[in-house]
């Protein structure tokens, strides 16, 4: 559960949709925007996300489809892990070109009324 939504409801076609899914309610735009994954190193920019909410998140995925404990660690750094990394570049350039898109469209709005 989180913010009274329960996480394993959410609907995925397989687990990493699920995993891209449950980042977004967990994490906002922003945060998403400008964090890597845990655990954050100190000569990294950027910070981690927030690791209370990736542990909520890492228990999701696990009950969700089922993994034990034991082999949770080797699943996630060698299947989800990649997936998500490359979600969060994937979420940075989607923000970028909608931040461009939207000047655009606002600079073009300018030239039309003048």
């Amino acid at each position: 559960m989180y913010n009274g939504k329960d996480l394993l409801t959410t609907r995925a076609r397989d687990i990493y949709d699920f995993a891209r899914q449950t980042l977004r309610i967990l994490f906002t735009p922003k945060e998403l925007n400008e964090c890597i994954l845990p655990p954050g190193r100190k000569h990294l920019a950027r910070p981690a996300l927030d690791a209370e909410r990736f542990d909520k998140f890492h228990e999701a995925v696990r009950v969700k489809y089922r993994i034990s404990a034991l082999h949770y660690d080797s699943c996630y750094s060698k299947l989800i892990k990649p997936r998500l990394s490359d979600f969060l570049c994937d979420e940075r350039k989607r923000q970028a070109k909608s931040l461009v898109q939207s000047s655009t469209a606002a600079e073009n709005t300018f030239q039309a009324l003048q």
